[in-house]
């Protein structure tokens, strides 16, 4: 293994209380992958094995497998948080709700009972200044064929971006990770697995976003076993064109399931 960085996740950026929003670590290791790889041609597919500390010394990791395939570990001394491998291309995701839809769908958004308010990405109890307030909500247009989406909308801060205005990979899968658990809690059987926390995040990377669009963020249901459960999400352009996707694994904490 060859080490590429050492960081420390700032407790801006949680998901629970004391542990990083998954979808910011995983877009940290993503990070690596896309600088010295195809990545975006394929799937990148990261496994949180531990809750990701916040204000702790971590090691960024590149490695390779017996065939000389490109990954990335995240470890906290010999504590393994996160590991990355390339995978094959997802399919494709849904097309995309329009800004009105996705306006209304967030308009809907009731955090009364969110397990983690202070989450980087969902959390209602954190300020615009200083996180992304994404907040999914029902779309009420989505056919009786189709599974029941969620949607919001989401204006890209300059803050999040590079010096050349483009949003920073940690940043958008951040924004990818959150709206999948909202498409998943919105099939009503599936409200008893809060709280759920993210355990595996696959998901390709198609495009960039820049400082002041607006983007949408979808998430949808899969399927469910026991305390387990899949969903899928996609972050959209304000044209409509997908910019990354994903699918997720959840976990519920509700060991009575």
């Amino acid at each position: 293994m060859k080490l590429i960085e050492q960081l420390t996740i700032a407790t801006r950026y949680c998901g629970p209380p004391d542990s990083a929003n998954g979808g910011y670590v995983a877009g940290l290791l993503a990070k690596s992958l896309r600088a010295t790889s195809n990545a975006d041609q394929l799937g990148i597919q990261v496994r949180l094995l531990a809750p990701p500390p916040l204000e702790q010394p971590l090691d960024l990791y590149e490695m390779k497998s017996e065939q000389g395939e490109l990954g990335a570990l995240l470890q906290m001394g010999q504590t393994e948080i996160a590991v990355a491998t390339l995978v094959p291309a997802l399919s494709a995701p849904p097309a995309a709700p329009t800004v009105q839809q996705a306006e209304a769908a967030m308009a809907g958004f009731d955090g009364s009972d969110h397990p983690f308010p202070g989450c980087f990405v969902c959390g209602p109890g954190r300020d615009p200044a200083d996180a992304l307030c994404i907040y999914p909500g029902g779309v009420s247009s989505v056919p009786p064929t189709e599974k029941p989406m969620v949607a919001s909308t989401w204006q890209v801060d300059a803050n999040y971006c590079d010096d050349n205005g483009v949003l920073k990979t940690e940043i958008l899968c951040a924004a990818l990770d959150c709206p999948s658990s909202f498409g998943i809690l919105e099939v009503p059987t599936n409200k008893e697995m809060e709280p759920m926390v993210l355990a595996s995040f696959t998901f390709m990377l198609s495009g960039d976003l820049k400082a002041g669009e607006q983007a949408i963020a979808v998430g949808w249901a899969e399927s469910r076993k026991g305390r387990k459960a899949f969903g899928g999400s996609a972050i959209y352009n304000s044209a409509g064109q997908c910019v990354a996707h994903a699918e997720a694994l959840w976990i519920s904490l509700n060991r009575g399931l």
